[in-house]
This record gives structure tokens, C-alpha cells and sequence, in this order.
């Protein structure tokens, strides 16, 4: 949610982060969206790509890290039943939705 709110802020944007929460067919979906600057079909495949790279899922390079942070934990605690989707447009703002099983590993 802190990347939402500065990425929105970075991009002259007022409008409020939206945070949007659902149980669907035994599936908790938390979706984080904002209206910022967004992110290339690139950027967001290297976040993907490196969410799902391990076991050093934790470790930064500086860029990302709330959200590296955020799915490691919930890899953890989910195992493979935990899954995230990304959706992004340049200069249109970011969706991050967590796909969470209604219990716990």
C-alpha cells in the first residue's frame, strides 16, 4: 500500500489508493490499485519473474522491496496455493491483487 500511495503522489496524482477485499469460492482476493505512473509490460514481468525466483526471494537490490517483502511472506505462510497478479498501464496507474487460500498452510 506505501508504493501506491508514493507512486501516486510521484505522478501529480490526488486520487485515493483503492484497497478492495473479497472472498471468492474459498479464495481471499485483496486487490491494492492507485491511479500513479505505472509500470512497463517489462517492469512488471521482472517484479513476476523475481517474485517467483528462489530461495532468495528477500533479497533487494533497493527497487520493489515492500512488495518482494509482501509476496515472499505470503509464499511462506500459503506455499503454492498462494498466487498474485499485476496489472499496470504507463502513466494509468497499478492493480495488485493477492490470491490468498482461506486457511493457512
Amino acid at each position: 500500500m506505501e508504493n501506491a500511495v508514493k507512486h501516486s503522489r510521484k505522478a501529480g496524482n490526488d486520487e485515493p489508493v483503492r484497497i478492495e477485499a473479497a472472498m471468492e469460492a474459498g479464495v481471499v482476493r485483496v486487490t491494492v490499485s492507485d491511479r500513479g505512473a505505472g509500470m512497463t509490460p517489462e517492469q512488471v514481468a521482472r517484479i513476476v519473474a523475481e517474485a517467483h525466483a528462489e530461495p532468495d526471494m528477500l533479497s533487494s537490490d533497493g527497487r520493489h522491496i515492500g512488495l518482494r517483502n509482501v509476496l515472499a511472506r505470503c509464499r511462506l505462510s500459503y506455499g503454492d496455493a498462494f498466487r498474485f497478479e499485476i496489472r499496470s498501464a504507463e502513466n494509468e496507474g497499478t492493480a495488485i491483487t493477492l490470491l490468498l487460500p482461506e486457511t493457512r498452510r
